[in-house]
């Protein structure tokens, strides 16, 4: 409890709540945790472009993840299939990202197979070492060398 009767925890301990949050389930949960006797000052909220623009990675069926692993030298494929949404099911396996003028298509790498040579990733960090420094400027610079809208006025 603090000095004002409302409970509390450690200083070091607080809480986030990042998913699903927006303007209303901001207000719902803080009313609820004030109801239950809750100091809201352990309490924060994170959320990406949900508040500004209401998209999320389902929105455009978007997300970033594992999709292999090396155990002792041998590749292995790490995905999901949830039977429940079966639209979120993800890549397995090693990928190149192939460059063919404008367009990208993705590719399953061929244990052997030589790496071609319009493959559009690059590894920047491997085994915890930068392979290559770069600037915020560097990032932006490459990221707007493949907007087709403001390349293409």
């Amino acid at each position: 409890m603090n000095r004002k009767g409302w409970k509390t925890t450690v200083p070091c301990v607080r809480f986030i709540q990042g998913d699903g949050v927006n303007f209303y389930t901001i207000q719902n949960i803080t009313a609820q945790l004030t109801r239950k006797g809750w100091s809201q000052d352990i309490w924060s909220y994170g959320m990406g472009g949900a508040l500004l623009q209401q998209i999320n990675r389902d929105t455009l069926k978007f997300a970033l993840k594992c999709s292999a692993i090396d155990r002792n030298g041998k590749w292995h494929n790490v995905y999901k299939n949830p039977k429940t949404d079966p639209s979120k099911a993800s890549k397995g396996g090693r990928f190149n990202l192939i460059q063919n003028g404008k367009e990208f298509a993705t590719v399953e790498v061929v244990e052997g197979a030589p790496s071609p040579s319009n493959n559009a990733l690059e590894t920047i960090l491997e085994d915890g070492k930068v392979l290559r420094d770069q600037t915020l400027a560097d990032v932006r610079s490459i990221a707007s060398s493949y907007d087709t809208y403001l390349n293409s006025a």
